[in-house]
């Protein structure tokens, strides 16, 4: 097998342990970067996992990717961006960390869980199986809702308070949407 390093974070990347498929394109497992290699997509598409060799004829069934959002950076704090924006020359700072914040923060929702990726230096990630969800909430201020953004809480069986908490993501209605749909 022939491996390749992220163009991002210079990992070695080419098999199923440091990297996955997401709409035919590689990704990353450190960064999170697409990266357009079909050599490595290829050897990807025939190599089974080592838990599909253990799991029932259900489980085999492949896990794909529907949709990784990041939250918006912008809408999440409309008050705050009118407030600061005549000062953007004094506050870019506060800006900066806005971007900084929601590029480090990945929701990936695929047709058997979801996963929230959270983290600069150090990744910390929450994941709940869609068979377990117990609750979706979906919270909408006034201008968020003008906005289409809102915040995503996700609580599993198993879990008294939510699992997964998500600020400023773009049209949460369909989101919860596509949970609901692999949901059993």
């Amino acid at each position: 097998m022939e491996f390749e390093q992220c163009s991002n974070c210079e990992t070695k990347i080419g098999k199923l342990e440091s990297a996955y498929l997401h709409n035919g394109m590689v990704v990353c497992e450190a960064c999170d970067k697409k990266l357009k290699s079909s050599v490595i997509a290829e050897n990807q598409k025939h190599q089974p996992t080592s838990n599909a060799i253990h799991n029932t004829p259900r489980e085999q069934a492949k896990e794909e990717i529907l949709c990784s959002i990041n939250p918006t950076w912008l809408r999440s704090h409309p008050l705050a961006t009118i407030i600061l924006l005549p000062f953007v020359m004094l506050t870019w700072p506060i800006y900066i960390f806005w971007i900084i914040k929601s590029k480090c923060t990945l929701l990936i929702i695929s047709n058997k869980r979801t996963t929230l990726r959270e983290g600069f230096f150090s990744k910390a990630t929450t994941e709940v199986r869609h068979k377990d969800i117990r609750n979706i909430s979906i919270e909408q201020s006034f201008f968020e809702r003008i906005l289409n953004v809102g915040t995503i809480g996700i609580s599993s069986s198993a879990q008294a308070d939510f699992e997964i908490v998500v600020k400023g993501i773009h049209s949460p209605h369909k989101k919860a949407e596509i949970l609901r749909r692999f949901q059993e």
